[in-house]
């Protein structure tokens, strides 16, 4: 059963997802929590554990819960934490044709500390219109906001919070960026294939690898 905290909006619909040794021809089970919280879910007969993960617009948890598989199992209640969502639009570099074509490729995500498991890092979804949604963001600690396109200059804004079955509103603006290019040669001048050439920028924050870019070398250096 889902526990549905204090002040959980009335449109909040809660995916739980069965995370445990593949089935053969599927992949994890998941199945909406009811109205009441109480969900069934079914795991793979090979497994002996797994875990148990939620999909929702606010709710949350910040690591999955591990569970007991066998036929006598204890009914499971989850206590998913109560956030928020961050959605927006996203704004291409004037003069950017291909915006579609890199949008389809660009990871966005928050990312803060959790209470009890470390980094969270939640991804977010881009529609074809550049509208994009994420969910389940914690409340009550700050989050970065992330997009990577590695086309154009990441957008990276820090402090950002919600507040507890807050919507809130952000929108992005991309900027374009320079582009260096090189050989990478040996002591004897040749070329040299798989090398890693990294680029970093000071951030505001003064972290070099939230503004990093990195390729590695082709067969010409």
């Amino acid at each position: 059963r889902v526990v549905f905290p204090e002040g959980t909006p009335l449109d909040e619909r809660v995916e739980v997802i069965a995370d445990g040794k593949d089935f053969k021809n599927i992949g994890d089970h998941r199945v909406t929590a009811g109205t009441d919280g109480s969900f069934r879910v079914a795991f793979s007969p090979e497994g002996k554990t797994g875990w148990l993960k939620i999909k929702a617009s606010y709710l949350h948890l910040d690591k999955p819960v591990r569970v007991k598989l066998s036929k006598d199992a204890e009914p499971v209640v989850l206590e998913p934490l109560l956030g928020g969502r961050i959605v927006g639009r996203i704004t291409p570099p004037p003069g950017a044709s291909d915006a579609p074509q890199v949008l389809a490729k660009a990871k966005l995500r928050a990312q803060s500390w959790g209470e009890t498991f470390g980094m969270v890092s939640i991804e977010g979804k881009i529609d074809e219109d550049f509208n994009f949604e994420l969910r389940g963001v914690g409340a009550a600690r700050e989050h970065r906001i992330e997009l990577d396109s590695k086309e154009w200059v990441q957008f990276s804004k820090g402090d950002v919070t919600v507040k507890p079955g807050e919507t809130l509103q952000l929108d992005i603006q991309l900027e374009l960026g320079a582009r260096f290019s090189g050989v990478v040669v040996d002591a004897q001048g040749k070329p040299v294939e798989r090398a890693e050439v990294e680029l970093r920028k000071r951030s505001d924050d003064g972290d070099f690898w939230r503004n990093r870019r990195d390729v590695n070398t082709d067969e010409s250096g």
